[in-house]
């Protein structure tokens, strides 16, 4: 069965579990599905895409990319090196995009579908808020429009065309083209995912903005620097290869050493000493970003009392809304005896963090409780350990709620706390 006809039956069936398939070059990709909806999208190569993305919209320079990379290798998650490193925000929307781009990927599966049923779903870019049919319907109408070009990209060579672009994403496109260039050196330039970016360039091209270039690929050269802030050799880096990536043992998909054999990393101590301040300030270059300058940290960041307070009081408001859904369906004491069950059921490495911890009657959390506990580990693991307890206490509240509540009050539910991960900074 051909990926997306086995992601639509699982919909439509209501599963709970994974879905996974493989691409050209044997990368996996995984979509995760609860009751019927879409809940994430994860490959081996999230982590090294994401940076890839920070660079080519220079929200990071190529040494601080270099950097992250490294940082990639031993963190348990990708958000364990990005928050505190990377605004929110800007996190927030790559982490948006990238589930939508491995939907894509998963779409453009070139093998038959494994399923895999599961009792908790413990992935770390979960996306919920999205109506999962329209979304599915809309991404493969992109798939779609983009195949053709998807199978020419070493062939294909662009050049600006005659009409201006008509909006900000297509001037990020055409920003990109000094020359003609080849379409996968576009991609590779270009601050959005490779599935959107192609839709634009199919745009462009229907409107004029870009054109396909007399200069064939042949007739360029074969070291040819890509249109970026980003050159070839720079690209390499960045390359996505067999083995590069493993999966860990909590589910997360880390980066492997072996990826950082093909980066020079010999001026990595004088990078790494000019990065020592506590924050960096980087102008952007008009057209390549929202922002016109981000504020980076790539010390360890401190955790302050008021995110902590923040980050507690978010995963509070959730587990009331569980705990009341609970109550709805079940009586009155059910959410609340749910969610202690859930604070005392914590994994073993988390656990410290809810010791002697009560939940109160609506179910929420004891925030002078959790705000001790937490004091009592070192600066440098309080902001990881936070975020993976509350994110953890969170999806496990989704698949407890999900075992015991009907489809409608779940629904219902999920559409209240609609962004608590951006509140909470995941």
């Amino acid at each position: 069965m051909r990926p997306a006809e086995a992601l639509r039956r699982h919909l439509a069936q209501g599963s709970t579990g994974s879905l996974v398939t493989e691409l050209a070059g044997e990368e996996r990709v995984a979509v995760y599905v609860m009751q019927g909806e879409i809940l994430a999208a994860e490959s081996p190569s999230d982590g090294i895409d994401l940076v890839q993305r920070l660079v080519a919209r220079e929200t990071v320079t190529r040494d601080q990319g270099r950097l992250l990379l490294e940082r990639l290798v031993t963190a348990a998650q990708v958000g364990d090196v990005l928050f505190g490193t990377i605004p929110d925000d800007i996190v927030m929307d790559l982490y948006g995009q990238r589930f939508r781009e491995n939907l894509c990927r998963f779409l453009l599966g070139s093998s038959s579908v494994e399923f895999s049923n599961m009792e908790s779903i413990q992935v770390e870019n979960v996306q919920v808020g999205h109506d999962s049919q329209e979304l599915l319907d809309g991404l493969a109408a992109r798939v779609e429009r983009v195949r053709a070009l998807l199978a020419q990209l070493d062939l294909v060579v662009l050049e600006p065309g005659d009409v201006a672009a008509s909006d900000k994403s297509q001037a990020c496109v055409a920003a990109v083209l000094q020359g003609p260039a080849r379409l996968k050196h576009v991609l590779e330039a270009s601050p959005y995912e490779a599935t959107r970016a192609l839709d634009l360039v199919v745009e462009m091209l229907d409107a004029g903005v870009l054109r396909r270039s007399d200069v064939g690929s042949a007739d360029l050269p074969i070291d040819e620097d890509g249109p970026s802030v980003v050159d070839n050799g720079e690209l390499a880096m960045f390359a996505d290869r067999e083995g590069c990536s493993r999966r860990s043992g909590d589910g997360q998909f880390t980066v492997s050493r072996d990826l950082l054999d093909t980066v020079d990393l010999s001026d990595m101590e004088l990078v790494r000493a000019e990065l020592e301040t506590d924050e960096i300030f980087i102008e952007m270059e008009e057209g390549t970003g929202d922002e016109e300058g981000v504020s980076l940290s790539f010390g360890s960041p401190t955790l302050t009392n008021e995110e902590a307070i923040r980050k507690i009081a978010v995963t509070s408001e959730v587990l009331r809304e569980i705990a009341s859904a609970l109550d709805e369906e079940q009586g009155p004491g059910s959410g609340q005896a749910s969610v202690q069950l859930l604070v005392e059921s914590a994994p073993s490495e988390l656990a410290f963090l809810f010791a002697k911890l009560e939940s109160q009657r609506d179910g929420g959390l004891d925030l002078e409780r959790l705000l001790v506990n937490l004091d009592e580990r070192p600066e440098s693991e309080r902001r990881p350990q936070l975020n993976r307890a509350m994110n953890d206490l969170i999806e496990r509240g989704f698949t407890h709620c999900m075992e015991r509540i009907s489809e409608e009050r779940l629904e219902a539910m999920l559409e209240r706390i609609a962004g608590y991960q951006k509140r909470l900074g995941l």
